[in-house]
């Protein structure tokens, strides 16, 4: 493959990338009545951040397997901060985590089997369909995307 070609292949990856980050951010909050539950899921985030509890339908639950995970809510709290509402902070994290996921799939991918870009952009579009089922529940794991890039985990881990 030419330098060239070489070139054009990584914009295309890249732009399916985008695509498909935005095709499985838009299921993700329109599946299942998603969005309804929207506002639980950012205050579950910014609550991680401030060290307070978390609150579900007035009742306090403890996240042990979310304290470790802050990245997310580190960037959707500097977000806020900026002065964002917290539900588009939320979908613009989860948008940019969805095509990082991708590009950190496809980048593995090629590295690591040297496969064709056609077979890498199969591969992404197979993880994206793939993805839909996990958005079968009314709240969103904002480790959905970034799990995806960190295989294999531990059997015992959550996700």
């Amino acid at each position: 493959m030419s330098a060239r070609e070489d070139d054009e292949s990584r914009l295309l990856l890249g732009a399916l990338c985008i695509v498909l980050g935005i095709f499985v951010t838009a299921a993700s909050t329109l599946m299942f009545d998603r969005g309804a539950r929207r506002f639980d899921v950012v205050e579950t985030q910014l609550a991680l951040v401030k060290g307070e509890p978390v609150i579900f339908e007035g009742t306090v639950v403890y996240l042990p397997t979310n304290q470790n995970r802050v990245l997310i809510p580190l960037a959707l709290t500097s977000l806020v901060r900026t002065g964002v509402e917290p539900v588009v902070a939320y979908t613009i994290v989860r948008l940019l985590s969805a095509i990082a996921m991708f590009a950190g799939v496809a980048w593995i991918m090629a590295r690591t089997t040297r496969a064709a870009p056609r077979v890498v952009a199969a591969a992404l579009v197979v993880l994206a369909l793939a993805l839909l089922p996990s958005f079968n529940y009314g709240w969103n794991s904002r480790q959905t995307f970034q799990t995806c890039c960190l295989l294999p985990r531990s059997p015992r881990s959550p996700l």
